[in-house]
Protein backbone atom coordinates (compact mmCIF):
# COMPACT_ATOMS: atom_id res chain seq x y z
CA UNK A 1 0.00 0.00 0.00
CA UNK A 2 2.69 2.24 0.66
CA UNK A 3 4.93 1.78 -2.37
CA UNK A 4 1.86 1.97 -4.60
CA UNK A 5 1.31 5.47 -2.88
CA UNK A 6 4.92 6.20 -3.38
CA UNK A 7 5.89 6.38 0.04
CA UNK A 8 9.16 4.52 -0.07
CA UNK A 9 10.30 5.63 3.20
CA UNK A 10 7.09 3.99 5.19
CA UNK A 11 7.12 1.47 2.68
CA UNK A 12 10.61 0.47 3.95
CA UNK A 13 9.74 0.57 8.02
CA UNK A 14 6.59 -1.61 6.90
CA UNK A 15 9.28 -4.37 5.51
CA UNK A 16 11.47 -4.29 8.52
CA UNK A 17 8.92 -5.08 10.69
CA UNK A 18 7.38 -8.33 8.76
CA UNK A 19 11.12 -9.20 8.59
CA UNK A 20 11.79 -8.49 12.56
CA UNK A 21 8.22 -10.24 13.23
CA UNK A 22 10.09 -13.32 11.85
CA UNK A 23 8.35 -13.29 8.20
CA UNK A 24 10.92 -14.02 5.60
CA UNK A 25 11.18 -14.73 2.01
CA UNK A 26 12.74 -14.49 -1.03
CA UNK A 27 10.28 -11.18 -2.04
CA UNK A 28 10.36 -9.55 1.33
CA UNK A 29 14.45 -9.66 1.10
CA UNK A 30 14.13 -8.32 -2.67
CA UNK A 31 11.58 -5.94 -2.05
CA UNK A 32 13.55 -3.98 0.99
CA UNK A 33 16.67 -4.09 -1.52
CA UNK A 34 14.62 -2.48 -4.53
CA UNK A 35 13.14 0.12 -2.38
CA UNK A 36 16.91 1.05 -0.65
CA UNK A 37 19.06 1.28 -4.41
CA UNK A 38 16.16 2.41 -5.61
CA UNK A 39 14.09 4.95 -4.02
CA UNK A 40 15.94 5.50 -0.54
CA UNK A 41 19.73 5.87 -1.47
CA UNK A 42 21.11 3.55 0.94
CA UNK A 43 24.36 2.60 -0.26
CA UNK A 44 24.98 -0.59 -2.14
CA UNK A 45 27.77 -2.52 0.07
CA UNK A 46 24.61 -1.66 2.44
CA UNK A 47 21.66 -3.61 0.21
CA UNK A 48 24.06 -6.66 -0.71
CA UNK A 49 23.23 -8.77 2.32
CA UNK A 50 19.35 -8.45 1.51
CA UNK A 51 19.74 -9.78 -2.56
CA UNK A 52 22.40 -12.23 -1.37
CA UNK A 53 19.52 -13.82 0.97
CA UNK A 54 16.47 -13.53 -1.46
CA UNK A 55 19.18 -15.11 -3.83
CA UNK A 56 19.90 -17.84 -1.71
CA UNK A 57 16.27 -18.33 -1.40
CA UNK A 58 15.44 -17.77 -5.13
CA UNK A 59 18.15 -18.20 -7.21
CA UNK A 60 16.37 -18.71 -10.12
CA UNK A 61 13.64 -15.83 -9.79
CA UNK A 62 14.83 -12.84 -12.33
CA UNK A 63 13.68 -10.52 -10.28
CA UNK A 64 15.82 -11.06 -7.63
CA UNK A 65 18.64 -11.60 -10.39
CA UNK A 66 17.74 -8.10 -11.64
CA UNK A 67 18.14 -6.69 -8.44
CA UNK A 68 21.11 -8.01 -7.23
CA UNK A 69 23.30 -7.34 -10.32
CA UNK A 70 21.87 -3.97 -10.50
CA UNK A 71 23.22 -3.48 -7.01
CA UNK A 72 26.76 -5.10 -7.77
CA UNK A 73 26.56 -2.68 -10.60
CA UNK A 74 26.25 0.42 -8.36
CA UNK A 75 28.68 -1.27 -5.80
CA UNK A 76 31.35 -0.95 -9.02
CA UNK A 77 31.42 -4.60 -9.70
CA UNK A 78 29.74 -4.11 -13.13
CA UNK A 79 31.40 -6.93 -14.88
CA UNK A 80 30.29 -9.17 -11.86
CA UNK A 81 26.67 -7.64 -11.81
CA UNK A 82 26.44 -8.49 -15.57
CA UNK A 83 26.32 -12.22 -14.85
CA UNK A 84 22.95 -11.78 -12.97
CA UNK A 85 21.66 -9.27 -15.16
CA UNK A 86 21.98 -11.11 -18.13
CA UNK A 87 20.46 -14.41 -16.54
CA UNK A 88 17.42 -12.26 -15.44
CA UNK A 89 16.91 -10.71 -19.07
CA UNK A 90 17.28 -14.78 -20.25
CA UNK A 91 14.76 -15.43 -18.02
CA UNK A 92 12.32 -12.72 -18.17
CA UNK A 93 13.69 -10.68 -21.29
CA UNK A 94 10.24 -7.93 -20.53
CA UNK A 95 11.00 -7.09 -16.97
CA UNK A 96 10.42 -3.65 -16.55
CA UNK A 97 13.98 -1.99 -15.92
CA UNK A 98 16.36 -5.03 -17.55
CA UNK A 99 17.55 -2.87 -19.90
CA UNK A 100 18.47 -0.16 -18.56
CA UNK A 101 20.64 -1.42 -15.80
CA UNK A 102 21.77 -3.95 -18.77
CA UNK A 103 23.19 -1.04 -20.67
CA UNK A 104 24.50 0.63 -17.74
CA UNK A 105 26.35 -2.29 -16.74
CA UNK A 106 27.51 -2.21 -19.79
CA UNK A 107 28.72 1.42 -20.19
CA UNK A 108 30.82 0.78 -17.50
CA UNK A 109 33.08 -1.71 -18.59
CA UNK A 110 33.01 0.94 -21.68
CA UNK A 111 31.17 -1.76 -23.90
CA UNK A 112 29.34 1.54 -25.70
CA UNK A 113 27.38 0.13 -28.41
CA UNK A 114 25.76 -3.21 -26.15
CA UNK A 115 25.35 0.10 -24.11
CA UNK A 116 23.54 1.96 -26.13
CA UNK A 117 21.14 -0.64 -27.59
CA UNK A 118 20.05 -1.83 -24.74
CA UNK A 119 19.47 1.62 -23.07
CA UNK A 120 17.28 2.10 -26.34
CA UNK A 121 15.57 -1.24 -25.80
CA UNK A 122 14.59 0.43 -22.92
CA UNK A 123 13.02 3.43 -24.05
CA UNK A 124 11.25 1.88 -26.69
CA UNK A 125 9.55 -0.76 -24.17
CA UNK A 126 7.76 1.98 -22.93
CA UNK A 127 8.66 5.80 -23.50
CA UNK A 128 7.38 7.95 -20.62
CA UNK A 129 8.49 5.32 -17.63
CA UNK A 130 10.88 6.48 -14.93
CA UNK A 131 13.39 3.98 -16.51
CA UNK A 132 13.12 5.03 -19.92
CA UNK A 133 13.59 8.84 -18.66
CA UNK A 134 16.93 7.37 -17.19
CA UNK A 135 17.92 5.50 -20.19
CA UNK A 136 17.39 8.84 -22.34
CA UNK A 137 19.40 10.58 -19.28
CA UNK A 138 22.39 8.23 -19.71
CA UNK A 139 22.65 8.55 -23.34
CA UNK A 140 22.42 12.36 -23.22
CA UNK A 141 25.37 12.25 -20.99
CA UNK A 142 27.06 9.32 -23.30
CA UNK A 143 26.86 11.93 -26.14
CA UNK A 144 27.77 14.44 -24.26
CA UNK A 145 31.11 13.17 -23.32
CA UNK A 146 31.85 12.03 -26.61
CA UNK A 147 31.24 15.84 -27.79
CA UNK A 148 34.13 16.53 -24.86
CA UNK A 149 36.46 14.50 -26.56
Amino acid sequence: MYERAHDYQQARVEYQLALDSGFQSAELYNAIAWLDIEFLGVAPVEVEPYTTRALTMEPNNADILDTHGWVLVQEGRAREGLTFLEQAKMLSPNIYCIDLHLGVAYLKMGERTLAVDHLTRQIARSPEDRFSQSAWKVLVEMESQAERR
